[in-house]
């Protein structure tokens, strides 16, 4: 995707990776949104996400544990009380 300049290749490399090496509103956007979907396609809540990844996967596995920092991100960053997307993803 970055060889052929998708704008949003690096919201797509880094999603569900917490890093300090890159951020953006268009990232947080895309965990946001993936952190209240889950497997059915279904609007959860953090928690209940959380949830079925632990059981899913294990509350040791790298996605229960990336998931975990990335929703305390979220939540520390106040996300949607804070970010104005609008001219970030246009």
């Amino acid at each position: 995707l970055e060889k052929q300049n998708y704008k949003y290749a690096k919201e797509v490399k880094y999603h569900g990776i917490p890093t300090k090496e890159y951020s953006s509103a268009a990232l947080d956007l895309l965990n946001y949104a993936d952190m209240h979907i889950n497997k059915k396609g279904e609007y959860v809540s953090f928690a209940d996400r959380l949830e079925d990844i632990k059981l899913r996967r294990g509350e040791n596995s790298r996605a229960y544990i990336n998931c975990t920092i990335i929703i305390e991100g979220l939540k520390q960053r106040k996300f949607l009380e804070t970010t104005s997307l609008q001219g970030d993803l246009t």
